[in-house]
């Protein structure tokens, strides 16, 4: 049996890593975020490997936060105001109760 199997977990997809660690509470707890990162995604196309090498950022906020918020990523507005329609349109089915709605 995994240690998830008898507490509480935060599960994550960290770059190359999927993991999953326990939510620390009591005095075990750590300090959380307080903001969200902001990561500039040209860097992924940078010629400049001291650039690339600082998408560890990435990892980083998706293994301790959970998300981040993609700056210069060159997907068109639509594209992501459409994600956010669907996105909303799946919690509405959530909170009904059937997800097939």
């Amino acid at each position: 049996m995994m240690i998830c199997d008898f507490v509480e977990c935060f599960h994550y997809h960290d770059v190359r890593v999927h993991g999953s660690r326990p939510v620390l509470t009591g005095a075990a707890a750590e300090p959380t975020f307080a903001e969200l990162s902001s990561i500039d995604m040209s860097r992924l196309l940078s010629s400049d490997i001291l650039d690339r090498n600082r998408l560890e950022e990435v990892g980083i906020a998706c293994r301790d936060v959970g998300s981040f918020y993609a700056v210069n990523n060159e997907i068109p507005d639509h594209v992501c105001h459409g994600t956010f329609e669907d996105i909303a349109c799946i919690a509405r089915r959530g909170r009904s109760g059937s997800p097939y709605q």
